[in-house]
Formats: C-alpha cells, sequence, structure tokens
C-alpha cells in the first residue's frame, strides 16, 4: 500500500506531514461529469411537388399510347353520333308517298334490270382451271341465283296483285337479256369433231354419279369448289379454258328438271368472259341409268378483244333420290372446237352411282 503525503497544520500554527492511505484519496468526493443527450435529428424537408406533366413523363409510353388510341376512338365515336342524330331526320324515306302505278313497260324495264344484275358474268377462269368465282357458285346458299330470297322484286302499287311483287326464278332468268326466251324442246345431234376416248369413270360421291375420264389432252385439276373437274390445255384467244366439272346443281331446285336445268345453263354464264350471252342449241329429256335427266346444249357468244367467240356449252341434270340433283358441265371454246364432238361422249357417258 502506497501512502500520500498530506499538510496539515499542527496546533502551534506550524505546518506538518502526515501520511494519508491512498485508497482514503481515492474515496474523495469528485465533482459528477454532466450528462450530455443528443437532441433527435430534424426530419428531413419534402421534396418539391412535381407538376402533372412532369409526372405524366415518368409514365411508360406503352400507357401513353393506349390513352391516347382511346381518346381518338371516343372522339370519332362521340363525333359519327353527333353526325347520325343530325342527318338521320334527312335520311329517313318518307312513308306518306304513294308508290307510282307500274305500267306494263316499267315492269319489263325492272325485271330486266332485276335479272342483269343477278346474273352478272364473273371473270374469265385462273390458267390452272379454277374459276375466279368459283367458290361463291358451288355451295347453294351464296350461288343461289334464282332464289327468290335474294332475287330484287320491282316496285308495286297498292292495288296490285301480291303475287305479282316478286319474280319468281324462272321469270328472273327469263327476263335476263343474256337468255333468249325458254328453249324448244329438240334432240342434240352429232357436234363437229371426233368422239372421245374414255378410259375410265370418276365416282362423284357427293353428286352420287361416275363422270368418263376423258383420255387425249384432257387432264384431272383441282375440283374444288365442284366434286371432280376436268380441264384442256389453255388455248390462245379463247377468253376462257375448256373445263367438264360435276357436283350436286348449284342452283335452287324447281319443280320441273327442265326448269332447274334452264336456272343451271344461266348459273354456267359465271365461267364465261364477261358480256357473254347464250343461244339454244338442244333441250331435252335423257335418262341416265333409270333416273330422270335433261340436257340442255347452248352456244355461248362473247368478245375477247373486240373479236367474236363462241364456245359450244352443255348441262346435264340428274334426279338423285332424297339429294339434289347432279349436274354435269361442260364448255369448250372455239379455238378448240375439234373437241366439241367430246360433247356428245360426255352427256351419253354419265353413270349413276350409289
Amino acid at each position: 500500500m502506497s501512502y500520500a503525503p498530506i499538510v496539515s497544520y499542527g496546533e502551534d500554527g506550524s505546518d506538518g506531514t502526515r501520511a494519508v492511505p491512498s485508497y482514503i484519496t481515492a474515496e474523495a468526493e469528485t465533482v459528477p461529469i454532466p450528462k450530455i443527450v443528443a437532441s433527435p435529428p430534424r426530419p428531413p424537408a419534402p421534396p418539391p411537388r412535381e407538376s402533372l406533366w412532369q409526372r405524366l413523363g415518368d409514365l411508360p409510353m406503352r400507357v401513353i399510347y393506349r390513352f391516347a388510341a382511346g381518346a381518338a376512338a371516343v372522339i370519332v365515336l362521340a363525333g359519327g353520333g353527333v353526325t347520325y342524330w343530325v342527318t338521320r331526320d334527312d335520311e329517313r324515306p318518307s312513308s306518306t308517298v304513294a308508290a307510282p302505278e307500274t305500267t306494263p313497260t316499267t315492269t319489263a324495264t325492272a325485271a330486266s334490270a332485276v335479272a342483269s344484275a343477278d346474273a352478272t358474268p364473273a371473270p374469265s377462269a385462273s390458267p390452272d382451271g379454277s374459276p375466279a368465282t368459283a367458290p361463291a357458285t358451288v355451295e347453294p346458299a351464296s350461288a343461289d341465283t334464282g332464289s327468290p330470297a335474294t332475287t330484287p322484286e320491282p316496285t308495286a302499287s297498292p292495288g296490285q296483285d301480291p303475287a305479282h311483287k316478286r319474280l319468281k326464278p324462272v321469270e328472273a332468268a327469263l327476263a335476263d337479256p343474256r337468255i333468249p326466251g325458254r328453249p324448244k324442246t329438240r334432240k342434240l345431234g352429232k357436234l363437229p369433231g371426233k368422239p372421245a376416248r374414255v378410259a375410265r369413270w370418276i365416282k362423284d360421291r357427293r353428286s352420287r354419279i361416275a363422270v368418263p375420264r376423258l383420255a387425249g389432252r384432257w387432264r384431272p385439276a383441282t375440283p374444288k369448289p365442284f366434286a371432280t373437274r376436268q380441264v384442256l390445255p389453255r388455248a390462245k384467244g379463247a377468253g376462257h379454258r375448256a373445263l367438264l366439272v360435276s357436283c350436286p346443281v348449284p342452283i335452287l331446285v324447281q319443280d320441273r328438271l327442265k326448269d332447274t336445268a334452264l336456272l343451271a345453263a344461266r348459273w354456267s354464264l359465271n365461267h364465261q368472259p364477261e358480256g357473254a350471252t347464250i343461244k339454244w342449241v338442244a333441250s331435252q329429256p335423257r335418262k341416265v341409268g333409270k333416273r330422270d335427266a335433261w340436257l340442255i346444249a347452248y352456244q355461248v357468244k362473247y368478245r375477247v378483244k373486240g373479236k367474236k367467240r363462241t364456245s359450244m356449252a352443255a348441262v346435264l341434270l340428274t334426279e338423285v333420290p332424297k339429294r339434289k340433283p347432279a349436274m354435269v358441265f361442260v364448255a369448250i371454246p372455239d379455238s378448240q372446237k375439234r373437241y366439241w364432238r367430246h360433247i356428245n361422249t360426255i352427256v351419253s357417258s354419265v353413270r349413276p352411282v350409289k
């Protein structure tokens, strides 16, 4: 233990020293250290508030594009609605005006216009033998050129007989300026050329018939939209390609098979050059096996680059039990006139199948 010197004063006032233990020195009172308390930090100042345009700049571009497209659509719809409400009264037909009385002359003119509009011919066939409008002519719903539901009707007066308000399919066909009236019953004679050789038969399951597979230069082609198709090589300046096709008849079936054949002949003008007209050659009943059939043969007249041209054509319709009649259609241009005799072979070689 160490001792620290301590100075003291004696009784006589003299200075003196004595030793004091160090632990007593250590227990001497000390001045307390003042406690330092840290003040809490101030919260940071809020960032300046951005304007609306600055906040729009942070949006993704796809959101901005969608918003702009939606706004444009709303503007267009609003403009269309305003236009409709402003103009609808001017476009509304008046129901108080009486229809003019129809005279025979105006009726004939309207019927001619109806038939012309109802049977506008389609463009010529493509190089592979596929007609430009064939997809629309095979399905009965779209190719029914004689359907009463799709045939426009002439204007009738209030007192006119309702039965005359709408042309029947055959009447519409006969009013067509391309059709020279009803064909007279006449047998088909031998056409120019040599008979065709039949290599075999092609079965048309859709139509329940078999058509001859012609030898020589006849070649099978893509059948759609028909059931079967054969073509000859394209002839220069012919205006269309020779073809032989079969399918269920693509027009509205009439009560008499000869009337259905008449509508089918008119339909076939869709596969002839524009402006083609018909000249009847033959119209006669036939038999395909034990089934009733009707044949119509005709010449088709038209122009190609200002030159008069003709084709020989025929449609053969055959009754099929519980189905639409089967149709065989053949057309050969005059530039291949040596093949016209093949039409005789074709119509006499069709067979029924189950």
